[in-house]
C-alpha cells in the first residue's frame, strides 16, 4: 500500500534472538497483512508486531538484550507517547527515557545496541532524554544519555549484521576518543 503519497519503503530490516525477521519503514501493509510501518516475518507469514501501530514511520530497528527497539518520525505507539524512540517488550510500548523528556527531539534514523547501552542516531535531533544531545546519544538501562558531542555527528544506512561501528573523533574534539560499537 501507499503511504502519504509516497511509495512503500522498506527501511530497516533485523533478525530478533528468536529468529524473526523485522521490518520497519513506509508501508501499510507486509504480504497480505494490514501493518503500519512495522512488521514481523516468524518464517512462514508476515504479521503485525502490535496492534498499538507508530503515527508515524519507523527508520530504525534493533534488539538490545530481548527487547525491540525502533526510531522512526513518530511520536507515539497507539497512545503511548514515544517520541521517534520506543522499547517493545514482547506485550507492550514503553517510551525511551523518563516522562516528558522521553526520546528525543527529532527523528531518530539509527540504532545500535552496545554493552552498556542503547545508542541513537538521527539527522537533526539535539534533545535526548531531557539532555543535550547533537546527533547521537546513548540510552543505558534506566539512565539519561551519556555521550555528549559538542560537534555534530551524522549517522546514516545501516552496516550489514556483526560489523564494527567506529565513530572517531577529530583530532582535539571534546569526546577524545574513538567510539566502538558492533552493529547487530
Amino acid at each position: 500500500g501507499n503511504w502519504g503519497g509516497y511509495s512503500p519503503t522498506v527501511r530497516s530490516v533485523c533478525v530478533g534472538p528468536g529468529g524473526d525477521v523485522y521490518a520497519g519503514g513506509t508501508f501499510t501493509t507486509a504480504g497480505v497483512v494490514a501493518a503500519w510501518c512495522l512488521a514481523r516475518w516468524d518464517g512462514a507469514n508476515w504479521c503485525k508486531v502490535s496492534t498499538n501501530e507508530p503515527n508515524g514511520n519507523i527508520a530504525a530497528i534493533a534488539f538490545h538484550g530481548n527487547e525491540l527497539y525502533v526510531g522512526g518520525s513518530f511520536s507515539a505507539m497507539g497512545s503511548k507517547s514515544c517520541l521517534y524512540v520506543a522499547r517493545w517488550d514482547g506485550t507492550n510500548w514503553w517510551s525511551v527515557g523518563n516522562g516528558t523528556s522521553n526520546g528525543c527531539n527529532s527523528e531518530c534514523s539509527s540504532l545500535a545496541s552496545g554493552p552498556d547501552g542503547l545508542y541513537v542516531g538521527g539527522y537533526t535531533f539535539t534533545m535526548a532524554g531531557g539532555k543535550p544531545a547533537s546527533r547521537i546519544a546513548r540510552f543505558g538501562h534506566y539512565m539519561p544519555p551519556t555521550l555528549d558531542c559538542v560537534d555534530p555527528i551524522t549517522v546514516s544506512n545501516a552496516p550489514p549484521d556483526g560489523a564494527d561501528v567506529v565513530l572517531t573523533p577529530m583530532i582535539g574534539h571534546p569526546c577524545g576518543y574513538p567510539l566502538t560499537v558492533t552493529w547487530n
